[in-house]
């Protein structure tokens, strides 16, 4: 559960960094890799 939600959030803050696409592109990459993040982290407690 710990180890998904560390993985999950690490995955959003690299997408935020690595995608070459338009500002809105990077933000809604990150956006939804750390709602799956949290939502993961919730169910898992």
């Amino acid at each position: 559960m710990c180890l998904g939600f560390s993985l999950v959030t690490g995955a959003g803050i690299m997408a935020y960094n690595t995608v070459a696409k338009g500002k809105n592109v990077q933000k809604f990459a990150h956006m939804m890799l750390r709602l799956v993040a949290v939502a993961l982290g919730v169910f898992g407690i």
